[in-house]
């Protein structure tokens, strides 16, 4: 009598020794953007790819209580202008994707349909990483410090220092409160004078922008939130190249 095969969907691997040359392919899906809502679900492949220029695409990461812990997504945004909005189940936000960024979406807490997810982010810039900085303040509205290269912990004597002479492709911003307001400085240099970009927040807690701001090789970069700022509690700021 032949053996029935397993279903591949959501199927768990045990073992009591040492498992080796075993490969998990989670699968891909390639899709175009568009300005619509994809709902991922149990049956849908891990990674998920997309192409294309159209703006307003949104990725609903799909009911978590049908996910065991430890489900994830793999989001590739292909796009060399368009940004992904993810969102956790019932619409919540979860992150922003630029392009040329991937992002891994963990599942830790799967009691509810949003669930609780922890992210990764990945660069995937053709430039090298000519700048991927953040800034994060803790403190007030409008203090202002160099940011910092990514995943290092924030420190005015850690600032990022760009590599090669190029221009900063995107900024990204998320902030708490309701509505924040105001705008984003960015200096090159100098914590003083004028900007060298502006950027308004435009009353929500998360937003990308794409700019063309040139840096040589060795700058570093100032963010100041500016006075007058409404509802920033924290701020994070992120450029890309």
């Amino acid at each position: 009598m032949p053996v029935p095969t397993p279903s591949l969907v959501n199927r768990s691997i045990l073992s009591e020794g040492p498992l080796r040359g075993v490969h998990y392919c989670g699968g891909l899906t390639s899709t175009a953007l568009s300005a619509g809502t994809i709902t991922l679900a149990i049956t849908s492949t891990h990674n998920q790819v997309f192409t294309g220029s159209t703006t307003g695409q949104i990725v609903d990461l799909g009911n978590a209580t049908n996910y065991n812990i430890g489900h994830e997504w793999w989001i590739y945004n292909e796009s060399t202008t368009a940004f992904i909005t993810v969102n956790q189940n019932g619409g919540t936000l979860l992150a922003t994707v630029p392009p040329k960024v991937r992002i891994k979406c963990l599942l830790v807490d799967n009691s509810t349909a949003a669930g609780v997810w922890l992210l990764g982010v990945i660069s995937l810039s053709t430039a090298g990483g000519v700048l991927t900085a953040m800034f994060s303040s803790t403190a007030n509205a409008i203090s202002n410090k160099f940011l910092d290269t990514e995943n290092i912990a924030t420190s005015d004597s850690l600032p990022a220092v760009a590599a090669v002479s190029a221009n900063i492709g995107i900024v990204t911003f998320s902030g708490q409160g309701s509505a924040p307001s105001g705008n984003i400085e960015i200096r090159v240099n100098t914590s003083v004078g004028a900007a060298a970009l502006t950027v308004a927040l435009v009353g929500t807690q998360t937003q990308a922008t794409s700019v063309a701001l040139p840096v040589q090789a060795g700058d570093q970069l100032n963010c100041k939130i500016a006075s007058g700022a409404s509802g920033v509690q924290k701020a994070l700021v992120k450029l890309y190249s």
